[in-house]
C-alpha cells in the first residue's frame, strides 16, 4: 500500500502478480490490489514479492493473462531457473514453494483472468515435475 508515494508495511492485504506485458500492473490497480511493478521496486521487487508470498495473513490475486501452460506451467518453468526466466515465472515457483512449504494455504491464492476470478485447482504436489520445490523447500 502507499502513503502518497511512500510503501507501508502491511500485515493483512492483498498482492497482486502477473505478466506486466498482459496489463497485470493495470489489472492490480483497477481491482485496488497492492503489486510491486512499478519502477521505484525494480530493485526491490523480489524481496517485496517473497515477503508477501510467506505472510500468510496477506491474499495473493494472481492475473494468468499469457500464463503458458497455466499456474503449473510458469511455475515450473520458474523452478528450473536459468537465465531466461521471467521474474512472473519465478513468483509462481516461489508460490508452488510456499504451499508445498506450509507456509501458505492454496485457498489464499486467488487466479483471474480477464474475465475474472477462475478456478486453478491446487497441483498434485506428488508428481515428479515438483521434485525441485520439494528439494529446495525442504533440503
Amino acid at each position: 500500500m502507499l502513503a502518497g508515494d511512500s510503501p507501508l508495511l502491511v500485515h493483512n492485504c492483498n498482492v497482486g502478480l502477473g505478466y506486466q506485458k498482459a496489463k497485470a500492473k493495470e489489472w492490480a490497480n483497477n481491482e485496488g490490489l497492492t503489486h510491486f511493478m512499478d519502477l521505484r521496486f525494480i530493485d526491490t521487487w523480489s524481496t517485496e514479492v517473497k515477503k508477501a508470498i510467506d505472510n500468510p495473513n496477506t491474499t495473493i490475486h494472481v492475473f494468468t493473462e499469457q500464463f503458458e501452460g497455466g499456474f503449473e506451467g510458469m511455475a515450473t518453468r520458474g523452478l528450473a531457473g536459468g537465465s531466461g526466466v521471467h521474474a512472473t515465472a519465478q513468483e509462481m515457483s516461489w508460490l508452488a514453494r510456499a504451499v508445498i512449504g506450509e507456509r501458505r494455504s492454496w485457498d489464499s491464492i486467488q487466479f483471474y483472468d480477464k474475465s475474472g476470478k477462475i478456478d486453478v485447482p491446487e497441483p498434485l504436489w506428488h508428481e515428479s515435475k515438483w521434485y525441485t520445490a520439494w528439494t529446495l523447500e525442504w533440503a
